[in-house]
């Protein structure tokens, strides 16, 4: 047997099982969260946990941020602060992900929801910033939100202030206690008459439980049994296992196909494609004095107020994006757009057709379009702008 005849038949069989995996899913009770839908960021995450400590009850006590600062103390062993007076809760204000500032105390949540990595001097710095707005360093405390409990903090995002935060910061990973706190705390503490909170908040405690694959169903069970049978596995751990292992690599083979042809496709085909727009007649006639780099299959670089930036085309699994990128050399603390690229409308506005509408925590500003034809559309008309701007 040749190679592309195991190749139609192991694709064949891959078919097969997809088909038995999806009968067992549409068995399964219909489910629709929408935070699952949106495919929330770190940012997402962040504005949820804002949302939720901003909440005050009818007597005006923020009952959540109290909570979480009593289950710090109960279940870390930790001295946080639990007396709330009237705390200014902001997120990404001076780049801080979440920040609380109280009377007497400061907290910093550094949300690396997603596993994000940490910036070079990242909490450093946003210890500096809560001193600069008058805070002593003995008053201010840090919070880190991992995925789980094996993330910490790096030693170059603490910057030499590690040990001296000792006692002052904590770890709370989502699987292990944001998931916890909000069962035990949130969800049985929203009032009925906050319909929008409650709803919030069981889609969120519900999105965090799937992310983590702690929902409670069998379906997971179900697929490992429908794999015993499908694939002959032996009952012993041991054989389980290597027979998984070859089973696993002989199918990879398929995968290592479709993944060349797809890159192949994208640089080659549909590369070609970015480059003859890029450097079309039309293209040309609006930006003729700004160099062409091969950047994510492609864009423009251009300098405004001495900074140099990438207006790129380029692809996130099925979404195109036409996005303002730095320059590799530019260093990430100098990563700060011009203010007139930031406020024009035609450039950035999250409520328009065809401007960019988000910035990133990479110091990103791009748009996501479901379609390559889309994608020209808003990169013309930003790159227009872009031209006008910088002459």
């Amino acid at each position: 047997m040749d190679n592309s005849t195991d190749i139609i038949s192991m694709l064949r069989y891959l078919e097969h099982l997809r088909l038995l995996i999806d009968h067992m899913q549409c068995e399964q009770p219909y489910r629709l969260n929408v935070i699952d839908e949106l495919h929330i960021n770190e940012n997402g995450h962040s504005r949820i946990l804002t949302k939720l400590l901003q909440y005050r009850a009818a007597d005006g006590t923020y009952v959540f941020l109290e909570s979480l600062l009593h289950y710090i103390n109960a279940k870390k062993k930790t001295n946080f602060p639990n007396k709330v007076v009237k705390p200014d809760i902001t997120q990404e204000e001076e780049r801080i992900d979440l920040w609380v500032r109280d009377k007497d105390f400061a907290l910093i949540f550094e949300n690396k929801a997603c596993g994000a990595f940490d910036q070079d001097t990242q909490l450093f710095r946003y210890i500096k910033r809560s001193e600069d707005h008058g805070y002593k360093d003995e008053q201010i405390y840090v919070i880190y939100l991992p995925p789980t409990e094996n993330g910490d903090p790096s030693d170059y995002s603490w910057n030499g202030l590690k040990e001296s935060f000792g006692k002052r910061y904590v770890k709370l990973s989502f699987k292990e206690d944001i998931i916890a706190w909000l069962y035990a705390d949130v969800l049985p503490n929203v009032s009925a008459k906050d319909p929008l909170l409650q709803t919030a908040m069981i889609q969120y405690y519900d999105y965090l439980k799937g992310l983590f694959n702690l929902n409670e169903n069998n379906m997971e069970n179900q697929i490992k049994e429908m794999l015993d049978s499908e694939l002959k596995l032996p009952t012993d751990l041991e054989e389980k296992y290597i027979a998984l292992l070859d089973a696993s690599e002989k199918y990879q083979t398929v995968m290592n196909e479709l993944n060349q042809y797809k890159d192949s496709v994208l640089n080659e085909e549909l590369g070609n494609v970015i480059k003859g727009f890029l450097c079309s007649e039309e293209i040309r006639n609006i930006a003729s004095d700004l160099t062409y780099v091969d950047i994510n299959r492609g864009g423009y670089r251009f300098v405004c107020e001495g900074k140099v930036i990438d207006f790129v085309i380029g692809i996130g699994g099925k979404r195109w994006y036409a996005q303002m990128q730095w320059a590799d050399e530019t260093p990430y603390d100098e990563r700060n757009y011009p203010e007139i690229l930031k406020s024009d409308k035609d450039i950035y506005e999250s409520g328009s057709a065809v401007a960019l509408n988000e910035i990133s925590g990479y110091k990103f500003i791009y748009r996501y379009c479901p379609t390559l034809k889309e994608t020209f559309e808003v990169y013309k008309h930003v790159l227009k702008r872009i031209v006008e701007i910088t002459k």
